[in-house]
């Protein structure tokens, strides 16, 4: 869907591009978080 790797996805994250929810050692992205970011950066 966003056709990112995993270590600029988590860059995004940290600096509070993409929402996310933390359960243990793994993240959880809600849909409409990343459409709202697919939204935001149309080209």
């Amino acid at each position: 869907m966003l056709q990112i790797s995993g270590s600029t996805l988590s860059k995004l994250v940290k600096i509070k591009k993409i929402r996310s929810l933390k359960l243990g050692r793994l993240r959880r992205f809600s849909v409409d978080d990343i459409s709202a970011y697919l939204a935001a950066h149309e080209d």
